[in-house]
Parts: C-alpha cells; sequence; structure tokens
C-alpha cells in the first residue's frame, strides 16, 4: 500500500468521524496523521511501530492502526463507520464547495444520500431554505455535481499507471510477454481515461478466464470473441482486451494506439500489408519514417510533419538539467531548503530554483519581505559550499486580484527569477482572468506563467482562458509558461504547446515538488512534454547552467 493510500484512510476515518458528530480531539487526531503521512518520503509500507512512532504527530494509536492495515488491508475503525454512511454521501465528501458540516446538514434535514438526489435538490431550490445556503452556494453546488457526473469513470493517468503495469505482467504470465501490450489511450499516454486498453495476439477469452485474474470478464458481445471486458479490482477501472492474429500484432498495435486521424492518414498514404509480420518499430523503418512515440499520434497533422521530417527528439530525463518551482519549510513545503537543495543535487541536477509562497498566499506561509531576505542569506550560505550545483532565488508569487504581483519593486528586482500564479478568486469571468493574467504577464518582473489555467484534472475545470491571446502575450513580453507535471495539474495542457513553440514561446516543466517525493512528478511532465513535441532549446529546465543564469538576467 502506498504512503498515500495510508493517509487517504485516515482522512476518510477523519471526515466520517465529523460527519457522525463523534469526539472533536480524535478526529483531528486523525486529519492531522492525514497531513503528516501524505508528507513522508521514506515507503510506510513495512515500517516497525518504533520507527513509525518517530514522524511527527504519530502516537500509539495511529501508528497501530498503520501496521494493522498493512496486515489486514482496511482498518476495522474504518470499515464501521463506512457500514452505517450511505455510499452517496461519501461519494458527495468529493464535491468541491460542501464541508462536512455543510453535508451533514443536508443529510438531516432534506435527506439528501446521493449525488443525484442532490443535483434534484438543487434544481428544485431545495437548498435555499436551509441555514446558511444562499443562491450563488446553490448554483456553485450544482456546477459541481454537474462537473463530478461528466467525469464519472474517468481516472487520472498517474493514478493507474502502476495498477496497469501489474495486471501487464499478469497477461504476459498468461499468454507470454512478447504477446501482450498496452495499446489505446494509456499508451497514448493521455491525462485523463476511461479505460486501460490491451492488445494480445491469438487472444481466447477462455482461457483468460480460466486464468481468474478479473472479476466479471465477459466478452464486449456474445458473438465477439476478439474483445472481451472486465473492471479492475483496484480502481475498477474499465479493463478492455483486444485481439489480433500473432503476425499482425505489429499492425494491430498501431492501428489501435491510435489516434484515429493518424492512423486513418497513414493507411490512406501507405501500403500497410507490405508490413504484415513486422514489429510496430520495424514499419516504421519499412515505410522510411522516423519512429513517433505513441504520446505524439495526437498532435494535428503528425504523419505529414514525420514525413518531413519537422519532428525533433524528444526530451529526455537525461536532458534535464535544472529543477524549478520547488518549495520548502520556508512556506508550505515539507522539507528544509538545504535537504531539498542536497537531494536534488544528489540526484544528478546542476541548479535547482527554490520558489516558496509570497504574502498573498497566507493560507501557505507565504514569505514577507523579511523571510524573503532570510532565505537569501540561506541560499547564499548553501552555494558557498557547492562547486558543482546553485541554488536560484526565485518565489512563486501570487497574482492578486488587479494583477500585480506581491512585493514592491525593490524585492521583486533581488529575485533571480519569478514565477506568477494565480491561487485565489478563481472562480472568475474570462475578461477578468485574461485581465489579471494579462497585467502579470506585462510586469517586467514576471519570468515564467505559473500553472495558466489553475485546473485540477477531474476536481476543478479552472478558470477560462484564451489561450492564443495569453501564449501571444508570453510572446510579446518574453515570459515562459510553465507545465506543471504535478498529476492533478498538467498544466499548460500539451494541446497548446505547439501553439506556444510556433510563437516563440519557451515552456519549463515543473514539478512543483513540496517534498522530496514530489520531484518523481517530473515523469509526468515529460509525457507532456513529449506529446506537444516540446525539443530540448525550448525547454529553460533543459539549459545548462550558464544558459539559465543568462535567461535569468534577460529581465533585468
Amino acid at each position: 500500500m502506498t504512503n498515500k493510500a495510508i493517509a487517504d484512510q485516515f482522512k476518510l476515518l477523519g471526515a466520517l468521524m465529523e460527519l457522525h458528530q463523534e469526539n472533536p480531539y480524535k478526529i483531528k487526531s486523525y486529519k492531522t496523521a492525514y497531513q503528516n503521512l501524505r508528507r513522508v518520503d521514506e515507503s510506510l509500507a513495512g515500517m516497525e511501530k518504533a520507527d513509525l512512532k518517530k514522524i511527527r504527530g504519530i502516537g500509539d494509536a495511529i501508528a497501530d492502526k498503520i501496521v494493522e492495515l498493512e496486515e489486514k488491508g482496511e482498518l476495522r475503525l474504518l470499515q464501521e463507520y463506512k457500514a452505517k454512511t450511505p455510499k452517496g454521501i461519501i461519494e458527495l465528501m468529493n464535491i468541491k464547495g460542501l464541508g462536512t458540516k455543510k453535508l451533514l446538514q443536508l443529510w438531516q434535514e432534506l435527506e439528501v444520500e446521493t449525488p443525484g438526489e442532490l443535483l434534484y435538490a438543487c434544481q428544485e431550490n431545495r437548498l435555499l431554505s436551509l441555514k446558511g445556503f444562499g443562491e450563488k452556494s446553490q448554483q456553485n453546488i450544482a456546477a459541481q455535481l454537474q462537473y463530478y457526473f461528466r467525469n464519472l469513470d474517468q481516472h487520472r493517468w498517474a493514478e493507474v499507471a502502476d495498477e496497469a503495469e501489474d495486471i501487464l505482467l499478469d497477461l504476459q504470465e498468461v499468454f507470454g510477454a512478447e504477446n501482450v501490450a498496452f495499446t489505446g489511450p494509456f499508451r497514448r499516454e493521455m491525462p485523463v481515461l476511461d479505460a486501460l486498453d490491451f492488445l494480445i495476439a491469438d487472444f481466447d477469452g477462455v482461457q483468460l478466464a480460466a486464468a481468474q485474474l478479473f472479476d466479471n470478464l465477459a466478452p464486449k458481445a456474445p458473438n465477439l470473441s476478439s474483445y472481451w471486458q472486465a473492471h479492475s479490482k483496484e480502481s475498477n477501472i474499465l479493463l478492455r482486451f483486444h485481439s489480433c492474429a500473432k503476425e499482425r500484432f505489429g499492425l494491430g498495435l498501431l492501428q489501435s494506439t491510435g489516434g484515429v486521424d493518424f492512423f486513418r492518414t497513414l493507411s490512406e498514404q501507405e501500403d500497410l500489408e507490405v508490413c504484415v509480420g513486422l514489429s510496430e518499430s520495424a514499419i516504421f523503418e519499412k515505410l522510411e519514417l522516423p519512429f513517433i512515440w505513441p504520446s505524439q499520434r495526437d498532435v494535428s497533422k503528425i504523419y505529414w510533419r514525420a514525413k518531413a521530417g519537422k519532428i525533433l527528439p524528444a526530451i529526455e530525463q537525461t536532458d534535464i538539467q535544472g529543477m524549478l518551482h520547488l518549495h520548502s519549510t520556508y512556506s508550505d513545503g515539507a522539507n528544509s531548503l538545504s535537504e531539498m537543495a542536497e537531494h536534488i543535487r544528489s540526484l544528478g541536477y546542476a541548479y535547482m530554483g527554490i520558489t516558496d509562497h509570497s504574502p498573498s498566499a497566507f493560507y501557505a506561509n507565504g514569505l514577507k519581505p523579511e523571510r524573503v531576505k532570510a532565505q537569501w542569506k540561506e541560499i547564499d550560505e548553501l552555494n558557498a559550499n557547492f562547486s558543482d550545483f546553485h541554488i536560484y532565488k526565485g518565489i512563486e508569487s501570487d497574482i492578486k486580484y488587479d494583477g500585480s504581483l506581491d512585493y514592491e519593486a525593490d524585492i521583486l528586482a533581488g529575485f533571480d527569477f519569478i514565477i506568477a500564479s494565480v491561487h485565489s478568486h478563481l472562480k472568475m469571468s474570462k475578461e477578468k482572468a485574461m485581465e489579471r493574467l494579462l497585467k502579470a504577464i506585462a510586469n517586467p518582473y514576471t519570468h515564467m506563467l505559473g500553472h495558466p489555467t489553475g485546473r485540477l484534472l477531474l476536481s476543478r475545470p479552472g478558470y477560462p482562458v484564451d489561450h492564443a491571446l495569453l501564449i501571444e502575450a508570453c510572446a510579446k513580453y518574453n515570459v515562459a509558461i510553465e507545465i506543471n507535471a504535478n498529476p492533478l495539474r498538467l498544466d499548460l495542457d500539451h494541446r497548446w504547446i505547439p501553439y506556444a513553440l510556433e510563437k516563440g514561446v519557451k515552456l519549463a516543466i515543473n514539478t512543483d515538488a513540496h517534498q522530496l517525493s514530489g520531484l518523481d512528478h517530473i515523469r509526468y511532465g515529460l509525457q507532456m512534454a513529449r506529446k506537444g513535441l516540446l525539443p530540448k532549446s525550448a525547454c529553460i529546465n533543459c539549459f545548462s547552467p550558464s544558459e539559465f543564469a543568462a535567461w535569468c538576467k534577460q529581465k533585468g
């Protein structure tokens, strides 16, 4: 069980106990456990009780429950609270804007027990009869419920990737490693998925059923033995099993991977029958085309780009020289500045840019000027001890409601680089959003625009923006755009990377790490960079130390 999965158990337990109005001190202890456990970098799985108690805020009771989770796979106490809570109420805990107190009020006073019932209650204006609910809050809840229903059965790529790998290994044991492959949207590394697809050579659904790997395994249609489906045991994501003859496995993989437009153009322009018996990579060689990464096959006119030799090599992990957009204990990070620096240096990077929060992010312990100067002093002291690594003085400055940045000019001028991001007043019109963003982009101290739409995949749609105008403004004022690699964000959306490149805008793949393990999110940023055809030359993180230093000074 992952640290996140363990922490989430305590988060849910605390929420359910609060819903049932239990002892507030116990509720607080479980909520604190969630906050602390999610920040632990070393694996909690298999950790001895004595070691668990060394974690801040973890005492005997919580440590015992972590051990129970590891040994039994569940918490007895949590199961008890689940049993006396309607399933729909637990679902409603995922709706933004519904705190536990409001949810309890809806449950007790309106007898609402499912998302559907609550949406109907909103449509009937029944929430207006409750204390603390107004027309605006009712509209917001209805909008969140509609967003929830639109995204039912959707999963983030990052959240099902490990499970997908385990399923692939299970299938390979049954059919042979050379006869099974990922295909479809998962192979194209789409950020959000409704299913996992597998291609199996000479597929035998009966053989798969006999292996008893999946519950509810069945053919898609009674007479369609080459396409079976099931649901996974862990995330309940739909699993689709496709088949083709063994000699057509390469072609089958090419077709089933997609995207649809790419394969249609390829099959119209090339004689694919001459490729029977070849692997997918050999097919590209046979057709005298450069290999197109599966993740790039959604890009508009990608076949013609490849034919013209206009696809530059994709960025690899080893091309990344520096880590930018990082948080430490100066604001809301879990690790100290020195811990972040030593760890990033140990990973082989040449530099990092620390970008803690600014004062407007008071909830994140944003840095006031005197603390900024204290951090600068520590950075200078750390840099004095490094000969092969450098820490740059950055900040993630809030874009305030009027579009201005935090801090006076004398403080802004002291940073090596500044990321400007929106964190507050997210519910705004496109006109207001663009007014704020364009003013921040035009600010002479802004080096980079952070997570430009503020979206959280499957949780929050983000504020509306005119992407083209945003990118054009960044080009005009020489401002880079972040590809936020946190799998909840992946913002800038990969579909806008080609346009940014066309306009000459530089991009950065930023982990937005708030703890050491967050640095691993670079993986998802690299996926989005590949999907958007981002070359090394246009990626800030791929700059050498001297190139990055020069880039920082170009706004000075």
